[in-house]
Formats: structure tokens, C-alpha cells, sequence
């Protein structure tokens, strides 16, 4: 089955195109390492930002410069004012679900990011999920949190990929220095999002929140509030904004911390399309050491979180897998031990088809090969190996764009 390709165009106006805001949940051990497998680079915070000189971030096809400072221009709803809860913006947006149904991941680096419309067309997928966008040098959105969004090259790259019918899926957070955490005025937060909602005409955005941000009530208060302005003005604007949150899944599928992020999203007005579990933590050599325990361990998790969903937004079983998104680390996890073969990847795409789950997505499209001599790792089923983790490449014996192949079935009839 080839690439769904629509008419090749250019989108002008503030359109909002963004990863779709969804919550990953990467599991709670190994987050931090989980951040290397996007793009081989380590784990931590990067600090730094736009360096003294660089040209002013002005938002391309909108005319929007790139905030700086304390804005107030901008006004964010407080949750109570007067004693009394604002309405929540939700009542009147447009219902925003997930219409992305698979989205593997990209490093956003402007050094290493390939040719993201010959990556989708290698691949038969037109969306994209780009990451990640963090804090840098203060109050400041950039990729990875020391690489300024003005990179001409990599722009240029998200627009072929538009212009060619497909989405860029752009994460924020996910490990390191988040926006929230330098941008502690919501106003500010949100005119930081809305800075690269509209400077990548972004429709899709996504939060991943790893167990740090989900300890951090306050800066949740902040990403929620923020966003659901954000969201309410592209409604306003008759422009779509889904928003997708990113988790850590354990085998109970949600954390009692998780499930509260999602509701304070819920709660602050925001229309959360897309809840994303990143299993590829689960288990160990010993549990998910075999071809098919992986995924036996990522669809209980998924079963888990289904009641978890359906509680939280009320519906019906099936309306909670609609909502639910699944991202896996192919091949072998040295954090772990756990290993994802091919056999786990159609036995997920099996059961999501089956189940009529809302997203699949794996980690990444870098790593979708063999490794080779100048990889520095000679991963295999056999062994952890360190650093195949942060290696380009799966440390398993495969075909090129094998995992890429098989996920793709998931769009299949």
C-alpha cells in the first residue's frame, strides 16, 4: 500500500499544525535514556540558547515576531477568579479527535534531521512526530533546548514535508529543561507555544511528560492553562489544534500521578485528543527478552489504561482505545534489557487494528536498520550491549525500514 499523498501546496496564515498534543507516557525507570533513542544524543538537560546575534525567530508565513520577556499582553483565564471557576473554553471549540493514525518519530536536529519528505516517502507515511522542543537560555523555545528554531535548514524541511500533504507532529518536553520550567507566567508560556504553533503552521502538538513534570503540579497548572488558550484561539480562528499528551506506561497502564496530569489538562479547558503510552521500558531480558513478550507487556498495559481512560473521559470502552495512542522502542533496549522484535511489532499492529486503537508510533525511524561496523555497537538479541540505546540503529539483524514495513499494516484494510 504506497503513501497517502495529497495535492503538494503551500499553507499560509497562522494555520496550526503540530504533533498532535498528546500525552506520552514513557515508562517511569529509564526516562531519562529513553530521551537518547530520538536521536543518539545523551540524556539531561541542555542548556544554553539562540546565541547573542542570531536573527529574530519571526514566525515565517504568520509575520509573529518570537516573544521575549514578560509579555502581558497576552491574558490567560485564571482558574478562579472571584472565588468563581472560569467556564471552560471547551464548551465552545469544535470536537478536535486524532485523525493521525501513525506517526513515527524524527530527531528534530537541524544537523542530523534527513529529508523528511523522502524519509515519508521511504516509508509510505505522510505524519511525522519531530522532537523535541524545550527551554533553552531562559524563557525561550528551542530544539533539544540549545539549538535555535530558526535553523533554515530544517525549517525548510518541515515545510517540504507540509507542502506535501503530511503533518509535523512537534513534542515538547520529554526530558531535560522544559518550557514550563524557565516560562513560569503563563502568559509567557503560552505566547511560546503559540510562537511555534505558528511558525511551523502547526495542527498536531504533543506534551511528553516524564515522572519529573508529573511531580510538578505546578508547572502541569502551566502547560494546561497555556495550551487551552492556545487551542481556544485556533478555535476561535477556525483553525484545528489537537492536542496529544505523552506518557509513561507501566503495567498497570497509567500512574495514579499520570492519570492527574490528564485530568488537570481536562480540567483547564483543554480538548485532549490523544493519549500516548510509551511502553518500550516495560519489562526486562528476563520478561521481554523473547519475540512476542514485549508486546504481550505493551497490550496489557493498553488494557490497563482503557477503564483509566474511559473514567476520566466518560463514554464507552471503545471511545477510550480511540483516544489511546501506543509508541514502542524498537529493537534492543540496553536501559532495560527488554528487546523489541519484529514479531512484537505485528503482534502489536495486530491487536491495535483489531481493538481500534488511536495511534501507533515507534522509536525511531533512525533506528529502524541494522546496526553496522561504524556504529560503534554490535547489538544483538543475545546481549545488552551499552549504548545501543543512543545507537542509530535497532541491534538486531533486519532489513532496512523493516519495523517501518510492518507498522505500516496498521493503516492497512
Amino acid at each position: 500500500m504506497g503513501r497517502h499523498r495529497k495535492p503538494r501546496r503551500r499553507l499560509t496564515g497562522a494555520t496550526a499544525t503540530f504533533v498532535a498534543v498528546g500525552v506520552s507516557l514513557p515508562c517511569l525507570a529509564g526516562a531519562a535514556a529513553l530521551a537518547s533513542t530520538l536521536d543518539g544524543s545523551p540524556p539531561g538537560a541542555r542548556p544554553g540558547g539562540p546565541p547573542a546575534g542570531s536573527p529574530p525567530a519571526a514566525a515565517k508565513r504568520t509575520g509573529a515576531a518570537e516573544p521575549s520577556g514578560t509579555s502581558g499582553a497576552k491574558k490567560t483565564p485564571d482558574a478562579k477568579k472571584g472565588g468563581e471557576e472560569s467556564p471552560s473554553p471547551r464548551a465552545a471549540m469544535p470536537d478536535m479527535p486524532n485523525k493521525i493514525r501513525l506517526a513515527p518519530y524524527v530527531a528534530g536536529r537541524p544537523a542530523s534531521t534527513p529529508d523528511l519528505t523522502e524519509v515519508a516517502d521511504r516509508i509510505k507515511v505522510n505524519d511525522l512526530m519531530l522532537g523535541r522542543v524545550m527551554g533553552g537560555d531562559g524563557c525561550v523555545a528551542a530544539w533539544l533546548g540549545d539549538l535555535p528554531l530558526g535553523n533554515a535548514s530544517l525549517d525548510e524541511r518541515i515545510d517540504d514535508l507540509r507542502g506535501d500533504g503530511g503533518h509535523p507532529i512537534i513534542s515538547f518536553g520529554g526530558g531535560g529543561t522544559d518550557l514550563a520550567d524557565v516560562c513560569t507566567n503563563v502568559d509567557d508560556l503560552a505566547e511560546r507555544y503559540g510562537y511555534v504553533i505558528q511558525r511551523y503552521d502547526l495542527e498536531y502538538v504533543d506534551f511528553e511528560l516524564d515522572a519529573r513534570a508529573l511531580r510538578g503540579t505546578a508547572g502541569l497548572e502551566r502547560r494546561a492553562r497555556a495550551i487551552a488558550t492556545e487551542q481556544r484561539e485556533a478555535a476561535d480562528a477556525d483553525r484545528r489544534l489537537v492536542v496529544s499528551l505523552t506518557l509513561p506506561a507501566t503495567s498497570e497502564g497509567l500512574t495514579a500521578d499520570a492519570q492527574e496530569a490528564v485530568r488537570t489538562f481536562d480540567r483547564n479547558g483543554v480538548d485532549v485528543g490523544l493519549v500516548n503510552l510509551v511502553t518500550g521500558e516495560l519489562g526486562d531480558r528476563e520478561s521481554a527478552g523473547r519475540p512476542g513478550e514485549a508486546a504481550d507487556l505493551a497490550i496489557g498495559a493498553a488494557e490497563a489504561a482503557v477503564p483509566q481512560l474511559d473514567a476520566i473521559f466518560p463514554g464507552d470502552a471503545a471511545d477510550a482505545r480511540r483516544r489511546l495512542g501506543l509508541t514502542s522502542v524498537i529493537g534492543d533496549n540496553a536501559a532495560t534489557g527488554a528487546v523489541f522484535y519484529l514479531e512484537d511489532a505485528e503482534r502489536l499492529v495486530d491487536w491495535a487494528k483489531e481493538n481500534e486503537v488511536g495511534r501507533l508510533s515507534y522509536r525511531s525511524v533512525g533506528r529502524d536498520r541494522e546496526c553496522g561496523k561504524t556504529d560503534g555497537v554490535t547489538g544483538s538479541a543475545g546481549a545488552p550491549v551499552a549504548g545501543v540505546d543512543a545507537a542509530p540503529c535497532s541491534g538486531l539483524e533486519q532489513e532496512p525500514d523493516a519495523f517501518a514495513k510492518t507498522f505500516h499494516g496498521f493503516l492497512d484494510d
